[in-house]
């Protein structure tokens, strides 16, 4: 069996009913002349490429009596039927439509926990005669980076057609019994005193130094806005856009020092600019976004886990001017890139060393103070969420058939209220947002809004270039 690592425990304990801490990647498939594939050939070449993936195919076991962590273990009892689904529509979807399914596939409730924790559909009819594979999955079971890597060993890497085996043969253990079980307590136990002590120590090493997330780094106090009201409705909204990664490029090359992630903030604070504008005063004081920072080291499993810490970025939606935007953007995100080195050298976040030394029992009600109007009288932190993953830099292929984009979708839980999440794929940046309704009435105003942005800046970046004395 295998353990969760203490990221993976807290995201389990903080989900409440109305808030499923679950990830949605969606792979939207070409038109091809043969039309969309077969739901039996999606399904037959699932079946096997999902038996060889142990993040899908394991489930949680509890240990005897709740006195030490859950564990993950092989599911003798998988059963593709219970995870795969064919959706069937009386027309072709729009792309507006499977983004509302994207929401709707979670507002039942939580996965259940007596099976691996993921579902899947099959759409097989899209309005560009294209067709689309959505996962879900809780976030304890991997994290964006590992998302990727899951989908790089569940996708070929080249057109080939798909042949299914006569067989498919599940490999692994039987179900761990209650003795088998019973047995690990003790290391387990002696396991969780020496991590809790190391964990303290890290923890209190980082906040003497003036690293700890709550407490040091966020690059002044946010301002209050509609953003960070709160909301009385879990309904949510998600909206994505296909950007051109080249067009980001063009934009990074204009502005000496910056990076991708410091091109999409720009954007993005433009964006808001713009959707606030229409609702309110604009700030006089940046926003700040809370930011996941990969901290793998290199011998963590691979496809599976959360490894991750939040940094800060500030979003400069009180600068008119885009070019003084970016810059402004720049400049701070060197500063916490070096903040955020140290933190991930000496480690000693909230969120890795947490769970070893706060009881299990308190992070469920956390999360529902997190969603409750007293928290609502708290100064905000953080005003919103960026997320970038980098992805392939090669296609995948479904049965022959090319992934053109990778879509996602990821969870919410106050007291941020909207989340920009992105993946590249090949030469595109895929950039989505998800978010209360209350928050953000129409995603696809907010979602148009930053491609204009885009649109803006290459503008800018054409002329800044153009501008350049020959070397």
């Amino acid at each position: 069996m295998e353990h969760l690592n203490s990221l993976d425990r807290l995201l389990l304990r903080i989900e409440q009913p109305h808030h499923p801490i679950d990830l949605i990647m969606t792979w939207v498939l070409e038109p091809t002349d043969r039309g969309p594939l077969p739901f039996e050939t999606v399904r037959e070449f699932l079946t096997e490429r999902v038996g060889r993936l142990p993040v899908l195919t394991h489930r949680l076991v509890r240990q005897p009596f709740g006195v030490a962590d859950e564990r993950w273990a092989p599911d003798l009892d998988f059963d593709i039927d219970r995870h795969l689904s064919l959706v069937t529509t009386d027309e072709p979807m729009a792309f507006p439509q499977l983004a509302e399914l994207m929401v709707a596939v979670s507002d039942g409730a939580p996965l259940p926990r007596d099976r691996p924790l993921w579902q899947m559909w099959y759409v097989p009819e899209l309005h560009d005669g294209g067709s689309a594979l959505v996962l879900r999955h809780h976030h304890a079971l991997m994290d964006g980076v590992a998302s990727v890597e899951m989908a790089d060993d569940l996708f070929d890497h080249d057109p080939v057609p798909f042949v299914p085996r006569d067989q498919i043969e599940q490999a692994g253990r039987a179900h761990p019994h209650l003795i088998e079980r019973a047995a690990w307590l003790v290391p387990d136990l002696i396991g969780r005193g020496v991590n809790t002590a190391s964990s303290t120590l890290r923890l209190s090493k980082t906040a003497v130094r003036g690293g700890w997330m709550l407490l040091q780094g966020v690059p002044g106090r946010p301002p209050r806005t509609t953003l960070n009201q709160h909301v009385t409705s879990t309904d949510r909204v998600t909206a994505f856009r296909s950007l051109s990664l080249g067009d980001v490029r063009l934009v990074r090359t204009a502005f000496p020092g910056a990076s991708i992630n410091d091109v999409l903030v720009a954007v993005i604070a433009g964006a808001l600019r713009r959707f606030l504008a229409g609702r309110e005063a604009i700030p006089k004081t940046p926003l700040t976004a809370a930011m996941p920072v990969n901290i793998r080291r290199g011998d963590e499993p691979r496809a599976s886990g959360n490894y991750f810490t939040y940094g800060y970025a500030t979003v400069p939606i009180h600068l008119q001017d885009r070019a003084e935007r970016l810059g402004e953007v720049r400049d701070r995100s060197r500063v916490e890139k070096r903040r955020m080195a140290r933190v991930a050298a000496e480690g000693g976040t909230v969120e890795v060393e947490g769970p070893n030394i706060f009881p299990s029992a308190l992070w469920g009600p956390m999360g529902s103070f997190l969603a409750s109007p007293v928290f609502d009288l708290v100064p905000p932190v953080v005003n919103l969420s960026i997320s970038t993953v980098p992805g392939p830099k090669r296609p995948w292929f479904l049965a022959g058939v090319r992934v053109r984009h990778l879509y996602n979708r990821v969870p919410t839980l106050p007291p941020i209220q909207l989340f920009f999440h992105s993946f590249s794929y090949l030469d595109h940046l895929e950039l989505g947002l998800t978010a209360y309704r209350e928050t953000v009435p129409d995603a696809e105003a907010l979602i148009d809004f930053v491609a204009q942005e885009l649109s803006a800046y290459v503008e800018l970046a054409e002329t800044r270039v153009a501008e350049r004395p020959d070397d």
